[in-house]
């Protein structure tokens, strides 16, 4: 499956249509066109790994196919209800960015909600409507301090979330950063 940084739900033909060739392409955000599109393809029929998308530690626009392990993932309760995920710990503190996509049919297809958060230690540290995807920047996160992701759906549609973190170790030479795990929760 495709995976679209974007904050609008559309089919990839229909943004080819509007927008052009990817290598061309930019993505309406309210009017604005100031993101550009990035397609990921993950192995067909592999059911231990998600799409997920989210910046980088230059503000990059970065997708990577991510093991289930390192992914908390939940489901809408109710159209109109706040769905969380775990609120725990990441086993390893640093510099993380963190990553929620949301999707429905199968995770076939990216679905815009109503409102996505991030919460650090209770306290919300990111909140957006409209999207189908949120990123933020944790920098010198303690591996105490929990982090809970939230998502109201506003449709009637079955949405799941995934969510990762990923570590930004300059020694590490791995631009695009490393997954961490999540820490057990008992």
């Amino acid at each position: 499956a495709s995976l679209e940084v974007s904050s609008k739900l559309t089919s990839h033909h229909a943004q080819l249509e509007k927008y052009g060739p990817p290598n061309q392409q930019s993505l309406s955000r309210r009017g604005h066109l100031n993101k550009r599109l990035q397609f990921v393809e993950c192995k067909d029929g592999n059911d231990e790994e998600v799409c997920i998308d989210y910046n980088d530690a230059n503000g990059n626009h970065q997708a990577l196919c991510i093991e289930n392990i390192y992914i908390r993932t939940w489901t809408s309760i109710d159209n109109n209800k706040l769905s969380c995920s775990s609120d725990t710990a990441y086993i390893q503190g640093g510099d993380l960015h963190t990553g929620v996509n949301t999707y429905y049919d199968d995770d076939e297809h990216p679905a815009e909600v109503y409102q996505l958060q991030t919460f650090l230690s209770e306290q919300m540290v990111e909140n957006n409507f409209y999207k189908h995807n949120i990123t933020k920047e944790l920098h010198d996160y303690r591996n105490t301090e929990r982090i809970k992701y939230c998502f109201t759906p506003g449709s009637n549609l079955k949405i799941t979330a995934y969510a990762v973190a990923i570590n930004f170790d300059p020694k590490a030479g791995n631009d695009k950063g490393t997954p961490v795990l999540i820490a057990s929760s008992g």
